[in-house]
């Protein structure tokens, strides 16, 4: 149930984006918390991650995975952020991102990708998310659902355990507490497709062909049908409407490439 929990928190639903790519718009935010405590954020979910899974003890499928994803995250807005690639030892088909620029995928993902373009449009969607501030976002979300959950009340907590004291428990019980909240409010479906685009557009940059991305939803969506329509496989939980993003996907590549979709930063 705590694995569960923490996949809600972390993972985020699909929708529509806007027509060109406005990195610009990421620079000026104003009222989230700052990269610092964004990053504090993610070494603790990061550790609980840990503790939840066991990571693939394979050292050429790790290096592997790092060289492609270190390579799309130098292509991408936060190229300054250090980001973290961990392959789990899971059967489970699922990939997901923590805050601060940890990025996670399931033994069960690695297995089912035919190529590199394919596991990079995974880690560039992924690397998106973080990009875009999607879980900073998704907590404030939460924040505003229940005004007893107070996001300055986890960031306290939080420096509580990096300062030793005994607030573990604390911070576990305020994940789950969100993620609860966010289960049944709902997520935001712009999060999942600004992620589709940009992740596509870091692909490109990085020298990978973003139609693999189209790929993978295929293989997803063939996935739950042989699993059946409403098993509840992780990624498939928070990431419907597989048809439309492929489509979607082989729709703006070529945009994409031609340079008629583009990034702006100010």
């Amino acid at each position: 149930m705590r694995k569960i929990i923490l996949l809600l928190l972390l993972l985020l639903l699909a929708g529509c984006a806007t027509a060109a790519i406005k990195e610009s718009d990421f620079k000026k935010e104003s009222g989230l918390i700052n990269e610092e405590e964004e990053v504090k954020f993610g070494h603790y979910v990061d550790e609980y991650i840990r503790g939840e899974y066991t990571l693939l003890e394979n050292k050429d499928i790790n290096n592997a995975v790092s060289a492609i994803g270190e390579k799309i995250a130098a292509k991408s807005y936060r190229s300054n952020l250090k980001f973290t690639f961990r392959v789990l030892n899971e059967y489970e088909v699922n990939a997901f991102a923590g805050p601060g620029g940890y990025i996670y995928i399931t033994r069960g993902m690695m297995d089912r990708l035919k190529s590199q373009d394919e596991l990079a449009s995974v880690l560039a969607h992924e690397i998106s998310h973080v990009c875009a501030r999607h879980q900073v976002k998704a907590l404030y979300n939460a924040q505003t659902a229940q005004t007893f959950l107070v996001l300055s009340d986890v960031l306290a907590t939080i420096a509580g355990v990096y300062t030793g004291s005994s607030a573990i428990a604390d911070v576990s019980s305020t994940v789950g507490q969100m993620a609860t909240i966010m289960v049944y409010q709902g997520y935001s479906r712009s999060f999942e497709a600004e992620a589709d685009k940009l992740g596509a557009f870091y692909m490109y940059k990085a020298g990978y062909k973003p139609e693999a991305m189209a790929d993978v939803f295929d293989m997803l969506l063939k996935l739950r049908k042989e699993k059946g329509e409403k098993t509840e496989l992780g990624i498939f939980a928070t990431h419907p409407d597989l048809e439309w993003r492929a489509k979607r996907i082989r729709r703006i590549a070529p945009q994409i490439e031609k340079g008629e979709i583009y990034e702006e930063i100010e």
